[in-house]
């Protein structure tokens, strides 16, 4: 894991040439949910997750912002108002809610990573043999031919890349993880298990807490 490094965020703009917009705009990511989203659905939804997901000591005592999971909007249970989870909105309601300015920093970056990882999804080739080649049969369950892939996903916090069912994938944990200290010089590790090699989904996550970090 020498060569690992953690991924920094880039506007998807200096990513794609004019004659990609088009093609780009019109393929989905898939978040932590198993959802594939658009990707102006997915930079809403994955934002507003990187907030819902924030620990409860970076908020104000009852300032935190409801997710609405209908919508994936941020909603001020107090006036019953819904936002669109934006940090580039300059005078967002969400900043008046963290307890400090470093929160506000976790924030945007957890949205910036997620859009990252959308570019990465995109950019990177698909394998013939990847989940969407799995075919899915109420009685049989699923048959497929050749290695089943678990789809690479942004989960919440990370991204990860198509990785063989039944195999171990190892990460770094990225800086706007850490929420109690900032990040050693060797960062912590992170691990998707793949218990199911028949079912390509990732099945279970063991990480340190994050909250301790």
């Amino acid at each position: 894991m020498s060569n690992e490094k953690v991924h920094r965020c880039e506007n998807f703009e200096l990513l794609l040439s004019d004659n990609d917009t088009d093609i780009f705009f019109s393929i989905s990511c898939r978040t932590e949910r198993g959802y594939l989203l658009p990707l102006e659905e997915y930079r809403k939804d994955t934002c507003a997750r990187c907030y819902y997901y924030l620990p409860s000591f970076a908020f104000h005592d009852s300032k935190k912002l409801k997710y609405e999971d209908a919508t994936g909007n941020l909603v001020d249970v107090v006036n019953n108002k819904s936002y669109e989870a934006d940090p580039e909105i300059a005078g967002h309601p969400a900043y008046y809610t963290f307890q400090s300015e470093l929160y506000a920093r976790k924030w945007i970056a957890c949205c910036r990573a997620a859009l990252d990882c959308c570019s990465r999804m995109l950019s990177e080739p698909f394998t013939e043999d990847n989940d969407l080649s799995c075919i899915y049969l109420p009685t049989d369950g699923a048959r497929f031919s050749g290695t089943l892939h678990c789809p690479r996903t942004w989960d919440g916090w990370q991204c990860w890349p198509d990785t063989p069912a039944g195999e171990e994938a190892e990460g770094l944990c990225q800086e706007h993880v850490y929420f109690m200290s900032q990040p050693p010089p060797c960062p912590s590790k992170l691990y998707r298990i793949l218990t199911s090699a028949h079912l390509s989904e990732w099945k279970f996550f063991q990480c340190e807490n994050f909250y301790e970090l």
